[in-house]
């Protein structure tokens, strides 16, 4: 007779945990999409159908796609360049693993089914964005006033919002698209005399649209002239963010040795971009994380000064950390 703590040989575990995204930390630095738990310790990890195999009648399996089944859910990390989302908004954006993660983004998929784990990096956050409703301008209004309520509290008079989204804006936008009422919403509360603090706002550049984007960005800084709020300049992204192997390096990443990322931007289109904005006297801030990326922004910011000559433009490159917490 088998054991009262085996099944078919393999231990019974107290819980498993499938559809997940797990660094096992081996030595090869793999990844499996399951995990089973017995007393506290790891018994198992792979896939699901092979951790499956330690299931027994008391134990509890969790499913963190089975949370949510009759609405998409799509989660941001804290520090925006990630999503999660469950199988129903997959579905909506058509994404299957078949998909091929577009320039700039990585759709990412078990290992050995294809299927997409549901975690979305970069510019593949546009196919789940682009497909959701966006917040409305008074979900967006009810944010903006949970801010200034903490910013109030610890002194802060003024902030910068670098993610200003043009309402009629479509093609790349890093997944931010959910956000194209917060100008409408900012216009609004400045109106209203709701802003409490000033804002600064800089305009999210879209990669596919090159420097041709600049005057409809020079426009909408001309329109916002309230002294709460207005628009500065632009924002670009020239890559991701290392943690998701977004970040572009000089070298290869230790994990990844295939992969050295990759810009948002072809060099040439970068420097015409930022030429561009500067002769408009518009400030540009840039994210960038990896060595190489940054080069690229500097080289950029060189190009812009010799042929427009040097003037107080006060450009800037936010670092991770900063660009994380504040933008």
């Amino acid at each position: 007779m088998p054991h009262n703590d085996q099944i078919n040989g393999n231990e019974i575990a107290d819980s498993i945990f499938i559809n997940g995204r797990i660094y096992t930390v081996d030595q090869n630095r793999s990844w499996a999409e399951a995990v089973a738990v017995k007393n506290g310790r790891f018994t198992a990890v792979g896939s699901t159908s092979v951790v499956s195999e330690q299931i027994g009648p008391a134990t509890e399996t969790v499913d963190l796609d089975a949370i949510v089944t009759d609405r998409p859910v799509s989660l941001m990390s804290e520090d925006g360049h990630c999503d999660w989302v469950n199988s129903m908004a997959l579905a909506m954006a058509g994404i299957t693993k078949d998909t091929v993660s577009p320039k700039g983004g990585i759709i990412e998929k078990d290992v050995l089914t294809g299927i997409p784990s549901g975690t979305i990096r970069e510019t593949a956050r546009d196919l789940i964005q682009n497909v959701l409703p966006p917040f409305s301008v008074e979900q967006i209004k009810g944010s903006i006033q949970n801010f200034m309520i903490a910013a109030g509290r610890v002194g802060i008079t003024t902030a910068h919002d670098p993610l200003m989204i043009l309402p009629d804006a479509r093609g790349q936008l890093n997944g931010f698209g959910a956000n194209r009422h917060n100008i409408q919403a900012y216009s609004e509360m400045a109106q209203d005399g709701d802003l409490t603090i000033r804002i600064r706002g800089t305009v999210l550049t879209d990669p596919t649209a090159q420097a041709s984007q600049i005057q409809r960005m020079v426009s909408a800084c001309a329109q916002r002239t309230d002294p709460l709020f207005q628009l500065t300049g632009i924002k670009v992204f020239v890559n991701g963010a290392v943690e998701g192997g977004t970040a572009f390096l000089l070298e290869p990443y230790a994990h990844m040795p295939h992969t050295c990322g990759e810009p948002l931007w072809e060099s040439e289109n970068l420097k015409d971009l930022f030429a561009t904005a500067d002769l408009e006297k518009l400030q540009i801030h840039i994210h960038a994380i990896g060595d190489a990326a940054i080069r690229m922004a500097l080289d950029a910011f060189e190009h812009a000064r010799a042929r427009n000559d040097k003037r107080d433009s006060r450009h800037l490159i936010i670092p991770q950390r900063i660009d994380q917490n504040w933008g």
